[in-house]
């Protein structure tokens, strides 16, 4: 998956349950619906 924002690759990571994918270039974090 690519940032929406900037194109860089997002890195997927899970805490508590919860997947975070946060992007390589401008570190924004995505958090999954649910």
């Amino acid at each position: 998956m690519h940032c929406p924002k900037c194109g860089a690759p997002m890195h997927t990571y899970n805490r508590s349950g919860v997947q975070i994918e946060q992007c390589s270039g401008c570190r924004g974090i995505f958090l999954d619906y649910g």
